[in-house]
């Protein structure tokens, strides 16, 4: 009996040991896989990152990206169009050497503008021409002409380009600007010196365009002041015309763009006080001339002969 429970003792021992065994046997193999996997994993990592080649065609990349850029950058496009070259030494329409007979002028940028615009003419930066070619600040007509004989046909930079673009960008704001200028403004400007002729000044006001600015200038500026809704000048034209034509006070805010009649009766106010303080003592009544000045400056030998009984006398005749 003992024998067999020793027995049995022992094979149950040495199943429990084998077990154990091959448990041990079976982590240790785990665990080999598992650092096997990881160093696996660790080793694709640093090909991933670490890659000579990868490293090489990212440079290669970067490389060919800017050789790219500068090819675009230095390249040049046909364009359609004539072409005056910058040049110191020669004017570029007619090809005469700049000296002291040939004066030379440079292109503004104005010019520039509205010859590529109109002309399809392209005209470097700093480029210059002979001063006959200019009139009234343009190329005139045999100018133009030269340059269509050339074929209209050139070669144009990045550089370049963007300058024109640039330039084209500016008149069109400048032709937005005074678009919206004349779009608000009232319909008569006497403020515009261009807009309005000498003879249309007579028909509105019954003064020319000389005589209306010799009366603007008798009126000094602190009795008679430019506010934001009218000049000085429009106020004054504005009751000529009331004088001069007799329209009513809703035409004439009308026509100056004023708010309503009640802002005309208030400017009138203002207009006809700075009027008989400055304006009318001196040319006007009785008292802004002297009775020698009458008699020699403004008497006719007709008017003497007929209406002086005596020499040396006034002659005033009230119609």
């Amino acid at each position: 009996m003992r024998a067999l429970s020793v027995n049995t003792t022992e094979e149950s021992m040495e199943a429990d040991f084998g077990d154990t065994s091959k448990n041990f046997a079976n982590k240790s193999s785990q665990t080999e896989d598992f650092n096997l996997t990881f160093l696996t994993r660790s080793d694709s990592i640093n090909m991933i990152v670490d890659s000579p080649a990868t490293t090489t065609a990212t440079a290669s990349d970067t490389a060919s990206t800017k050789g790219l850029a500068s090819s675009l950058v230095s390249s040049h496009i046909s364009v359609p169009f004539y072409h005056l070259s910058k040049s110191h030494s020669r004017c570029p329409i007619c090809n005469v050497d700049f000296s002291s007979n040939f004066r030379a002028s440079v292109f503004t940028n104005d010019v520039r503008a509205r010859e590529f615009l109109e002309d399809d003419i392209l005209i470097s930066f700093g480029s210059r021409c002979c001063e006959k070619h200019i009139n009234a600040g343009y190329l005139n007509a045999a100018a133009l002409q030269r340059i269509r004989n050339k074929e209209n046909k050139c070669y144009l930079g990045v550089e370049e380009l963007a300058d024109m673009l640039a330039i084209v960008k500016n008149a069109f704001l400048l032709k937005v600007s005074t678009i919206d200028d004349f779009r608000n403004a009232p319909l008569l400007n006497f403020d515009d010196l261009t807009r309005i002729t000498s003879d249309n000044y007579y028909v509105l006001t019954g003064l020319s365009r000389t005589d209306f600015d010799n009366l603007c200038s008798r009126i000094p500026s602190s009795a008679l002041r430019n506010t934001h809704n009218r000049s000085a000048r429009t106020a004054i034209a504005c009751l000529l015309m009331k004088l001069r034509l007799g329209i009513s006070h809703q035409v004439l805010a009308t026509l100056f763009s004023f708010k309503d009649k009640r802002a005309v009766s208030r400017m009138f106010h203002s207009v006809r006080k700075a009027l008989v303080e400055h304006f009318v003592p001196h040319f006007l009544g009785f008292e802004h001339i002297k009775r020698r000045d009458v008699i020699d400056l403004h008497t006719r030998p007709l008017a003497t002969e007929l209406l002086s009984d005596q020499p040396d006398r006034a002659i005033l005749i009230l119609d």
